[in-house]
């Protein structure tokens, strides 16, 4: 297993397996595999979309009559009924739990992880901030998949301006990837009292201590983001030496 496989695969530990589904539980309809590509996004069109381009004869015996149908309300991000029935109730759940044990639709998976736009964000951020490794793409990776790849870039950007502010042009690893990680984070909390509500129904902010967190319905997502990443830095699987991206 190379370093790209040993990424992936320390990622999507937090993400799912190859049938793993999430139905509908962030307004995002459903999500699935094991970076939990969301309907609502159009990444679940796109995953169907090459999955069926690698086995159309198994695309079509999974997911039976509608599929075509299928492919076209997820390449639209649309959250309707396909068939009569939302993507994250069944019949279409069985359906997709079948799909995520097909070899050759796992194979399309750990393809589109690594030539999606959430690993090409983690190399744009290794590229901004000047540092590649094991551990370092996790994070950076980790933090495109879970907050977005534009985010992961946003933050990269904002811990290279920071330095630059102090005159720092050379930072030390481990500092530089705290810096990260914490950044990641603090998109979820503010000292300030927030006076517009987050964009998402499903988000709301309520005070912790002396800040303001956000949560997704009962999940503090500060706390969540910051144990996750942080939890990166610590891990002992992840090796510090240079890689090529």
């Amino acid at each position: 297993m190379g370093w790209v496989d040993r990424v992936i695969e320390r990622v999507s530990e937090h993400e799912g397996r190859y049938d793993s589904l999430n139905r509908n539980t962030d307004g995002a309809g459903l999500s699935f595999g094991i970076l939990q590509w969301a309907q609502k996004t159009g990444d679940l069109g796109k995953l169907l979309a090459a999955m069926y381009g690698a086995d159309a004869e198994a695309f079509r015996r999974i997911f039976g009559r509608a599929w075509l149908e299928l492919l076209e309300a997820a390449r639209k991000g649309e959250l309707g009924p396909v068939d009569g029935a939302v993507l994250w109730r069944e019949p279409w759940t069985s359906r997709f739990r079948e799909a995520g044990a097909w070899p050759a639709f796992q194979a399309v998976q750990r393809r589109l992880a690594e030539e999606g736009a959430h690993f090409q964000a983690a190399v744009q951020v290794s590229q901004i901030l000047g540092v590649a490794t094991e551990r370092s793409m996790a994070l950076f990776f980790d933090t495109a998949v879970q907050q977005g790849a534009g985010a992961a870039v946003r933050v990269a950007g904002q811990v290279k301006d920071r330095f630059a502010r102090q005159g720092r042009t050379t930072v030390p690893y481990d500092e530089l990837l705290r810096a990260f990680a914490q950044r990641s984070a603090d998109r979820t909390r503010t000292f300030r009292e927030p006076t517009r509500p987050p964009r998402s129904k499903h988000l709301h902010w309520e005070k912790v201590g002396n800040a303001w967190h956000l949560f997704a319905r009962t999940i503090d997502l500060y706390k969540g983001i910051h144990r996750r990443r942080f939890a990166i830095l610590a891990d002992e699987r992840l090796h510090d030496a240079p890689v090529t991206v």
